[in-house]
């Protein structure tokens, strides 16, 4: 075994080593490892297969390639059906952080991800009834305790409304999960803290919508699926809702179900320990 593959006929061959440290982590380096033709596949397949860091230098470089060519010599045996016998193969070994080197991965079940928060604002007309303009008719502006009310508002202002949503992508799953079938339009059931971002949501405050699965080829000839998904978020919780009568300055409120004699709950909560960890 070497620090490049536990493939122990692989060796570096002399001066093929380059690395390239760009100021905006984008950083790329390459390798050109020799082993014996038919150990090809295996050295390729453990290096991508476990994506295994850069070890020259620690700058979050994982291995995203492997072109394989034979080493220029002349074979020893003839041709066998049309095809050459090469005795040994030259792999050039791409690490790179643009792509693969971004991903995250779970300590526990070692599942490949990705993870990007995108933020949103939206807006919600409010009720004109309950305000006026500032200055009444006479010219006189509005003030504490002054009993004079300007012109009605014919249109509601907009209250702008804070969320963002989580981005998540899992790579290289065996199947699809049966809960991404089930988990559309439900809320966490309990609480998530996100590793990467470094930040607890609570129970009820991130919804559920599932993207387009795409399906790929692993390096072993196997199919594989990657599953994106985005958890979108409300700090205050999807299940209450903006109540201008609400006495205090927390104006979100729950909606009774008065023939269940129970809080109404329109994004039903459900188990996502599956999908997110």
């Amino acid at each position: 075994m070497s620090d490049w593959t536990s493939v122990s006929s692989a060796v570096e061959e002399f001066v093929t080593v380059k690395e390239e440290l760009r100021y905006t982590g984008d950083n790329h380096c390459t390798v050109v490892l020799r082993c014996p033709w038919s150990d090809r596949v295996a050295v390729a397949n453990d290096i991508l297969g476990n994506n295994r860091l850069y070890p020259n230098i620690d700058c979050g470089a994982i291995a995203s390639s492997v072109a394989i060519t034979p080493v220029p010599a002349k074979p020893e045996t003839a041709a066998v059906n049309g095809r050459i016998q090469y005795a040994q193969a030259l792999l050039t070994v791409t690490y790179e952080t643009s792509k693969v080197g971004r991903l995250e991965k779970d300590p526990t079940t070692g599942q490949l991800y990705s993870e990007t928060i995108e933020q949103v604002i939206e807006n919600q007309k409010l009720n004109p009834s309950g305000f006026c303009w500032a200055t009444d008719t006479s010219g006189i502006a509005m003030s504490a305790g002054n009993e004079k009310k300007g012109a009605p508002l014919t249109e509601g202002p907009v209250r702008q409304m804070y969320s963002c949503s989580i981005k998540r992508t899992l790579y290289n799953l065996a199947s699809i999960p049966d809960a991404f079938w089930t988990l559309p339009g439900s809320v966490n059931q309990a609480s998530y803290t996100s590793v990467p971002l470094g930040r607890t949501f609570a129970a009820e405050t991130l919804l559920f919508i599932p993207g387009a699965a795409e399906r790929t080829v692993l390096t072993n000839g196997s199919k594989a699926w990657h599953l994106p998904m985005k958890l979108a978020i409300k700090p205050d919780g999807w299940n209450k809702f903006w109540n201008p009568h609400k006495s205090g300055a927390d104006k979100y409120d729950v909606i009774w179900d008065k023939n269940a004699n129970a809080q109404y709950k329109n994004f039903p909560p459900a188990d996502w320990s599956t999908l997110v960890f």
